[in-house]
């Protein structure tokens, strides 16, 4: 059969494959609604046949082909246009507006010619809502329906699509109803006890952690959810507090898929979005109605109330489902990448979002601004960051920086090339200076590190030349949620993690950790746990009982850090020189000084007793290293 396209307002193009009619049109005729539109033969291209018309949106279109053969109009090769965007871009308020005597529900759908309503009652009734400007469609329905169960229904080119709400406040039953929210729920206390934020990103130190691997294995009677973090046992949020880092990045926690809501057999990270803008079920004790939002409120307030800001982990460079995602079933292939008919595929993960569209953008925008004001969330970290492209990073930080400009936001700038947008337009590392308040994963960091054989290279990172990233913008870390965990690369080698461990923590830049890092977590060499059970990535709490020494040690190296404004300012001056082998590297800042001494090519062996002038070293940090090997970092 062939298939239509529009290409603009007045283009039409009809393919015809070889075995339709020997690949030829020699008739076609359209109506809109019950009205004829006058269809001008233009031009051939090899089984591309393109006419002039005059094409009305949101009208139901009818097209017959050589004589009978009906055919849909696709609107997705002009969706991406300078035309559409400027016809159909709105700032108007979306989705379910809750009052109690009435709810007016909006949706965006331009390419639409009919959307229903469903509210999910007993009985099922169905709404026809009215179109509005700019493709927006409108109802409002009298009585009070907080807590009711919703859908939309569209009847749009040759399809009948039901979707959840992209601006739904919840979802119910796996994400396949969304629910109407009376958002006064979600008011309070929140904001009475937002941490102090710091001055600069450097004097923050991040700890990524899974909400269900932080309580799976502890004393909380509510393991692996939201609440958990209310609790008090013996490995609770006040240990947080205690290692003394400043930031909680909550790998996903909005709505994902491969985990059903009410059955925790089944495992995952979560990096396969459902929704962006509303919570997981899974980690709500009642995954059906709004009460999730609440705990999650009650999460983020427990975390503040402990002096620890949050960042959320957001992927917003593919979706779960292409098919089954709700702007494709309202917008048919508006808000994926593509290149004519074929989607571009750079996340490995089957599509890429388009966040160059303005509606795309403004979802975006509009979802960490909800997280935000509504939740508390302190800042987000960005799944495959360099899919997205520059002005949307930049416009996010500035919608960021309007209600607090310590608020973090950072990402993995890898290049991925097999995207269809330039890399000249994308937020990846190389193009870092177009971002200047937005941080990067550094890999080079963590190569340097971890490869540990190119020795001069890892003491310019201690001279503040971070690889290709300035200090502001470097994440340094040698450990994440992604691969094996440091322990398991290792191989157990206990005085190398401790090793690169310190470097990650003292280093000039943002320290990252992954949580247990600082008690050698391990995940029985299984390099990409996603979907591993809960024996491979919960916590092990009893690690941290074990090697209590070494936790001690990471914490006293991050209170070391926090004293020492020379080593956590970007204006700290430092200076190097080398004795005997050894990189002593001094930084100062105004009335402050610290020193690093930092031997990786000397297979001396230091002892305190002879290394008498590093002696003191051991004290400051307070800790007993009967021997310090030929791989050795040491403060003073």
């Amino acid at each position: 059969m062939p298939i239509a396209h529009l290409i603009d307002l007045k283009t039409l193009r009809i393919t015809a494959e070889p075995d339709f009619h020997g690949g030829k049109i020699f008739q076609a005729s359209l109506f809109q609604g019950a009205t004829e539109v006058e269809l001008s033969f233009i031009k051939q291209e090899h089984h591309h046949f393109f006419y002039a018309l005059q094409y009305t949106v949101g009208v139901q279109a009818h097209l017959k082909v050589n004589n009978g053969f009906d055919t849909p109009i696709y609107h997705q090769l002009w969706l991406h246009s300078n035309e559409f965007a400027e016809m159909f871009h709105t700032t108007t308020p979306l989705g379910p507006e809750y009052h109690p005597t009435h709810t007016i529900f909006r949706v965006w759908a331009p390419t639409a010619y009919d959307v229903e309503l469903r509210l999910h009652q007993d009985p099922l009734t169905i709404h026809f809502m009215t179109r509005g400007e700019r493709g927006v469609y409108e109802i409002t329905i009298e009585g009070d329906l907080d807590d009711v169960l919703y859908t939309y229904v569209t009847h749009v080119e040759d399809k009948l699509l039901e979707t959840i709400d992209p601006y739904a406040w919840a979802n119910a039953f796996n994400s396949t109803r969304s629910l109407v929210v009376n958002p006064d729920k979600c008011s309070g206390d929140l904001f009475q006890d937002v941490p102090s934020a710091k001055e600069h990103p450097t004097q923050t130190i991040i700890y990524e952690l899974s909400v269900r691997d932080f309580s799976m294995h502890g004393a909380q009677s509510n393991n692996g959810k939201f609440i958990a973090f209310e609790e008090e046992c013996a490995h609770d949020v006040r240990y947080l507090k205690g290692l003394g880092v400043t930031h909680i990045q909550l790998l996903p926690v909005y709505d994902f898929g491969s985990v059903w809501d009410q059955n925790n057999f089944f495992y995952n990270w979560g990096y396969d979005p459902v929704q962006f803008n509303t919570v997981e079920g899974s980690f709500a004790t009642n995954p059906n109605n709004s009460s999730k939002l609440l705990e999650f409120q009650r999460m983020i307030k427990a975390l503040h109330n402990q002096g620890l800001r949050v960042v959320m982990d957001m992927v917003f460079n593919h979706v779960f489902s292409k098919d089954a995602f709700m702007w494709e079933r309202l917008v048919p292939g508006y808000f994926f990448r593509h290149n004519d008919t074929v989607h571009s595929n750079g996340s490995f993960c089957g599509n890429d979002v388009e966040t160059r569209q303005s509606m795309v953008r403004r979802y975006i925008i509009d979802t960490c601004i909800r997280f935000v004001t509504h939740f508390g969330v302190d800042g987000f970290r960005l799944d495959l960051m360099g899919l997205i492209d520059i002005t949307t990073i930049n416009e996010l930080r500035a919608a960021l920086d309007k209600l607090d400009p310590t608020f973090m936001l950072y990402g993995e700038g890898w290049q991925m090339f097999q995207t269809f947008a330039g890399q000249h337009e994308l937020a990846t590392i190389p193009n870092h200076a177009q971002t200047p308040r937005v941080g990067y994963f550094n890999d080079l960091f963590r190569n340097r590190l971890k490869q540990m054989d190119r020795v001069e290279e890892i003491y310019q990172l201690f001279e503040k030349s971070n690889g290709y990233l300035p200090i502001t913008q470097s994440i340094n870390y040698v450990e994440c949620h992604d691969n094996e965990t440091l322990f398991d690369a290792l191989h157990g080698d206990f005085e190398r993690h401790q090793l690169l461990t310190m470097m990650t923590l003292l280093a000039p830049g943002i320290p990252f950790l992954q949580a247990g890092q600082e008690f050698f977590r391990t995940k029985g060499d299984i390099e990409n746990s996603y979907c591993s059970p809960d024996s491979v990535n919960a916590i092990d709490w009893s690690r941290q009982d074990r090697y209590r020494v070494y936790t001690e040690f990471v914490r006293k190296l991050i209170q070391y850090r926090h004293a020492h404004p020379a080593l956590t300012h970007p204006d700290a001056r430092v200076s190097m020189v080398d004795e005997q082998g050894l990189k002593i590297f001094h930084y100062e800042y105004q009335n402050d000084s610290a020193k690093l001494v930092l031997n990786l090519t000397s297979r001396k062996i230091l002892r305190p007793i002879d290394a008498h002038l590093y002696s003191h070293v051991i004290e400051s940090v307070n800790l007993h290293v009967p021997e310090i090997h030929a791989f050795t970092m040491l403060c003073l």
